[in-house]
């Protein structure tokens, strides 16, 4: 028996002993329970959802399912059953469709403007990398499971959108980079592949309170830690959102009950897993945990007011026995294993999640209480924990060894500013609008000339990548010049983009790193007096 027929069969036995468990109407639960049994018991004879089934799986796992068979895939679904919508978000590169599965049991609620805030939206997102394509088998399972399956009680708690082939140029290229060899889970910042700003679409229109960004990782690393020896050894990993702007209740929520709720709910299912740490390329390199600039889809969408999560799988190594071609079939039940688990403990603390995700959508448009930035993030050495050991495989006898590591786990803040008002554009105007409004950045065009009198901070550009600013009398904005005020709904997301010492900022790509010019004053103002402008609204 496979481990997702396991822990389906599991799941279904927890729900008979809760229902058992109820003391009132014992007729309608004495049915309940005798239902949710046969349903455990067809399930582990091999019953399968009005028999569908994917391209992997027609394949007897040894073949993955292309991007035009994914689509096929949705699209049965969708007609089949009313609690399905496909919905096309765009096209990649290279033409082809990026698609998602909305999955909900109020499925126009789902689709209003805003959309209903009553249930729980979670989006899971697969595949971004082409080269990791398990994920977006698990979530095609998954959305069958759920649609007429095991997982049917998944709706009646919350709403999902699946996003399986979050990558469809580098699936069928295998590539892990899309048409424009973009990294695509590292462009959140740019926005300027039609993937990343289609999946931030979705982000901006239906408001998910939950994501899951779900990768896979190689443990064989050929060019770096292989040279040393060895291998890195893990079978699951999460990350929270952990940029330190994002809001603090989500923050503290997601690290300090979610995190390891979700940790422990994978390992009783017999599948070790851990907080993730970044990519090991030294023996002799210090222990950091996920990336902290908001390049990446996690904290992209926990700036936005999401608690967002990082899921990474073990992906084996090129050579040795396995069973399916380099096991394929085990690492996509590992992921359904962790992607189910990520579920349950979304449902169990729904309300809270809901409570503290809408507070943060809210907040920048009603008030600026928190009223600090940090601009730039970095891990340091922890007092409290110096060293870390890690389980690697040696790669000449494949034998698990401990190794000591420095442990940086710690969170520093570089660069805190206190927030303006607002931020004055005087050029390179075109191609900010264009960032805008891939980003739903609010702002306005100044249609006369108009004079900033009071509190103009100028940013001043000595030498490229030192960067300081000081008080300025006044400013000439010219008619065309750009006001983007700092209270609407991507107001901690602005700084964010817009400062030059930011980790986060558009000014370090390259399409954009251009327009610092060494000695020259730069073309940003921050404005701490709106001025004529304070209130027009």
């Amino acid at each position: 028996m496979n481990m997702r027929k396991i822990i389906i069969a599991a799941d279904l036995l927890q729900r008979v002993r809760s229902r058992c468990k109820k003391k009132h109407n014992a007729a309608a639960w004495l049915i309940a329970c005798l239902f949710l049994t046969l349903e455990a018991v067809a399930f582990l004879n091999g019953a399968t959802a009005a028999s569908l089934h994917t391209a992997f799986e027609k394949s007897n796992f040894i073949r993955m399912t292309t991007s035009a068979e994914i689509s096929i895939f949705l699209d049965d679904i969708s007609s089949r059953y009313k609690t399905s919508k496909k919905q096309i978000l765009g096209k990649s590169a290279q033409g082809r469709p990026m698609e998602a599965l909305f999955l909900s049991k109020e499925m126009v609620h789902l689709f209003s403007i805003p959309p209903s805030p009553t249930r729980l939206t979670v989006m899971i997102i697969g595949s971004q990398h082409g080269t990791e394509p398990s994920g977006a088998e698990a979530i095609l399972i998954l959305a069958r499971d759920i649609v007429d399956g095991p997982l049917q009680s998944v709706l009646n708690s919350m709403n999902l959108i699946l996003i399986p082939n979050g990558n469809p140029d580098g699936r069928d290229n295998y590539r892990r980079v899309n048409g424009n060899e973009v990294n695509l889970s590292t462009n959140f910042i740019a926005l300027s592949e039609p993937e990343t700003r289609a999946i931030n679409d979705v982000l901006i229109r239906w408001r998910p309170s939950v994501i899951l960004d779900v990768h896979e990782s190689a443990i064989f690393k050929r060019k770096s830690l292989a040279l040393q020896g060895y291998m890195t050894n893990f079978e699951a990993q999460f990350e929270t959102a952990n940029n330190p702007n994002i809001d603090r209740e989500i923050l503290d929520y997601s690290r300090e009950i979610l995190l390891s709720e979700i940790i422990a709910r994978v390992e009783a299912r017999g599948l070790p897993a851990r907080h993730y740490i970044g990519e090991i390329t030294s023996i002799h390199q210090p222990i950091q945990h996920g990336g902290l600039s908001i390049r990446n889809l996690r904290n992209k969408a926990g700036i936005s007011g999401a608690f967002s999560f990082l899921l990474e799988n073990r992906l084996d190594p090129p050579f040795g026995d396995f069973k399916t071609p380099r096991n394929i079939r085990v690492r996509v039940d590992k992921q359904y294993c962790c992607i189910t688990a990520f579920l349950d403990v979304c449902s169990r603390h729904q309300a809270e999640i809901l409570r503290r995700s809408k507070a943060a959508h809210q907040k920048w448009r009603e008030t600026r209480s928190e009223n600090l930035t940090h601009l730039y993030s970095s891990y340091a050495c922890d007092p409290a924990r110096p060293k870390i050991s890690l389980t690697l495989l040696r790669l000449d006898t494949g034998k698990p060894t401990d190794l000591s590591f420095d442990y940086y786990g710690r969170i520093t803040n570089r660069h805190s500013l206190e927030m303006p008002a607002a931020y004055l554009i005087t050029a390179h105007t075109d191609e900010m609008i264009r960032l805008f409004g891939f980003h739903h950045i609010e702002y306005e065009i100044i249609t006369t000339p108009t004079k900033f009198a009071e509190g103009v901070e100028r940013i001043e550009t000595a030498v490229k990548n030192s960067i300081r600013s000081k008080q300025s009398g006044c400013v000439l904005a010219d008619t065309g010049s750009l006001l983007i005020r700092l209270r609407q709904p991507a107001g901690r997301l602005i700084p964010l983009l817009l400062e030059p010492l930011s980790n986060s900022s558009i000014f370090l790509d390259p399409a954009y790193s251009a327009f610092i010019e060494t000695g020259k004053n730069f073309f940003l103002y921050r404005l701490r007096d709106l001025g004529p402008f304070e209130k027009r609204r």
